[in-house]
Order: C-alpha cells, then structure tokens, then sequence
C-alpha cells in the first residue's frame, strides 16, 4: 500500500527529501520512484554511527543533494518563495497583540520552564 502511494507523492512533488533512512528504509523506495520519474533528490546527512543515516549518507554519496537548511531546496529547485514570504512579512501586521505573537513564534525549538509559583518565562499560568 504504501510504496504505490509514495509512488503517486514523488510523481506529484518537484523533490524528494530524505531527513532519515536505514539502509533498507520505505524511503529509499519513494526516492528510486522520484528518479524513474525525474525528480530531484535531496538528503539530510547523519552521523556515520547511527543506523538511521545510513541510507539518507548513501543518497548523499551517489549523487543526492545535500540539505542543511530550507534554502537549499529552494535554490536547488529555482523557487523564490522566501523573497515573496519576506515581502510579505513586511506588509503585516498593523495590530500590535499580532504583532507580539509573530515575535514569539520561531523555527529553532524553545523551551519554557516554569518558576517555583508555577509561571513559565512567558508569564502565563
């Protein structure tokens, strides 16, 4: 079931992008699709150690693209999405509780803890 899925996904998608993949992982199936039908492959290196790199370091050595951060997919593929979410940024918001929200969201994981009297660094209860 879902090798013929995955088959439909890499045929409907620009790339393919591997974060994880043992040596004989689902995911290398989908990439063998992504390239019978002419896609790109991309793949997230691992360390040499772990077992759930080894497949995704493979795709890298024969030939993948290596990904570090989004733009590489991006440029890989010529899309300009990231200059037209910045104009787009620019031009919001107006409310100041949207805008201190948007301040608070971030692509790098946060962590909150809570004080003795049960207040996290946010100052919510």
């Amino acid at each position: 079931m879902f090798p013929v899925r995955n088959r439909l996904i890499s045929g409907l998608s620009l790339g393919t992008l591997v974060v994880e993949a043992g040596a004989s992982s689902g995911a290398l199936i989908t990439v063998d699709y992504a390239l019978e039908q002419g896609r790109d492959v991309f793949a997230v290196p691992g360390s040499i150690f772990s077992k759930v790199s080894q497949g995704t370091n493979r795709l890298i050595r024969n030939g993948a693209t290596i990904v570090t951060q989004a733009e590489d997919i991006l440029e890989a593929l010529n899309l300009t999405a990231r200059a037209t979410q910045q104009e787009v940024q620019t031009a919001f918001p107006d409310d100041p509780t949207e805008l201190a929200l948007l301040e608070l969201i971030s692509y790098e994981p946060q962590q909150r803890t809570a004080d003795r009297d049960g207040v996290g660094d946010a100052g919510l209860a």
